[in-house]
């Protein structure tokens, strides 16, 4: 009996010396990925295989041949380089296994993706009184732009496009504003999306001192010279932000059609006799476009009346004087007896052309006395009345 099992037992060693033990093949390289994209270079990165003492590395611009190895490496990542911008390639990997590389390890090809170059023209397009929009040209390559702001050497994301443009809303001055914006151009064509490591100084800037919003609307604009002999007014010319220049359009106080208009402080040709109305809006420059904020209302005003006349008797003196025009005018009359201090008010709202005069303050006219006579026009334009800056007066003596 032992006998017999002993001869089991050695039939049993000289089969399994005899029949081979099965291998498993090496496994394909697996999980090849892309992990950076820059303009030039792309990293890509695998699973390691077991046994594999290093890979080679493969690229080409398609997908099932044209394939150049660009190195064989030890680790299981590497960047790819001498790329051109904006643009797909593919990636495949081999493992080393057995003293040699093993077309069976070969991963199956991916997509990797190079960063498209800067964007160009990169600029302020639009404004508003709270929002401005930038735009720049379309690049070739990229699917999207990431636009950013930085502040104090921070950088955060505002949004990521498909357009060429973008607004930022919600301003009201530039402190508000990041004091720079740079667009990232990307790609992706695959798993991953390229361009969003390149540095932001590589990237098309726009600084903040370089945007302008459109300028708040402008206070009624103030007479500060009037030469009614000359027919020439100036107007104030306060600081405003973002203020780049303005318009000022004066017209007939009674009509609706410009009598002068332009960007200056100084405007001639205005006459006596007449009322006038101006208003001024303020500007910004967007480009080589002027943009305009709102108008503001109106200033009236006059350059006083053409002639002023009187004639005179012991007690009294008549005074005359030209119409003035541009809707419903009354005159004050002042009295005095110089010309620069001590005016008195002897009538009011006076809608004619002439008036008596009797009288200064409470006190009759003195014979043989000089007094100045004062006419100021007024304009009534709905519920209020504007005065003239520049009055008109005649001096003459009583009998």
């Amino acid at each position: 009996m032992k006998r017999i099992i002993a001869m089991i037992i050695s039939i049993a060693v000289l089969i399994s010396i005899a029949v081979p033990v099965a291998v498993n093949a090496a496994s394909k390289v697996g999980n090849v990925r892309q992990t950076e994209g820059n303009t030039t270079s792309v990293k890509v990165a695998w699973d390691a295989v077991l046994g594999a003492s290093r890979y080679k590395v493969e690229i080409s611009e398609s997908q099932n041949s044209g394939y150049i190895v660009d190195s064989d490496y030890s680790s299981q990542n590497e960047n790819i380089s001498n790329l051109s911008s904006g643009k797909t390639y593919y990636v495949r990997v081999t493992a080393y296994i057995n003293g040699g590389f093993d077309s069976s390890t070969t991963s199956t090809p991916i997509k990797v993706c190079t960063a498209p170059d800067k964007v160009n023209n990169f600029r302020q397009t639009n404004a508003t009184t709270s929002s401005v929009t930038l735009g720049w040209s379309k690049k070739a390559g990229a699917t999207s732009y990431a636009v950013y702001g930085r502040v104090n050497n921070q950088e955060y994301p505002l949004t990521t496009t498909k357009s060429t443009s973008f607004t930022i809303k919600g301003l009201s001055n530039k402190n508000k504003f990041p004091y720079e914006l740079f667009i990232r151009p990307l790609r992706k064509d695959g798993d991953f999306e390229a361009g969003k490591e390149v540095a932001y100084y590589s990237c098309a800037s726009i600084y903040s001192y370089n945007v302008n919003l459109i300028p708040k609307k402008s206070a009624t604009p103030k007479l500060t010279s009037v030469y009614d002999n000359m027919g020439v007014v100036y107007f104030d010319s306060p600081s405003v932000e973002f203020k780049k220049g303005h318009q000022i359009k004066i017209y007939k106080a009674d009509k609706k059609s410009v009598y002068t208009s332009g960007s200056d402080n100084r405007y001639e040709g205005l006459k006596q006799g007449q009322f006038y109305k101006a208003r001024r809006r303020y500007y910004t420059t967007v480009g080589d476009k002027n943009k305009y904020g709102a108008w503001s209302g109106y200033t009236y005003f006059s350059l006083g009346c053409k002639a002023v006349s009187a004639t005179s008797s012991s007690k009294s003196l008549k005074v005359s004087w030209s119409k003035v025009k541009g809707g419903k005018v009354t005159y004050d009359i002042y009295v005095s007896k110089n010309l620069d201090t001590g005016r008195k008010r002897f009538k009011k709202n006076v809608k004619g052309t002439s008036v008596k005069v009797t009288k200064y303050g409470k006190k009759k006219l003195s014979r043989r006395t000089r007094y100045y006579v004062f006419v100021y026009p007024k304009l009534k334009v709905g519920k209020k009345t504007y005065a003239s800056p520049r009055v008109s007066y005649v001096s003459t003596y009583t009998k």
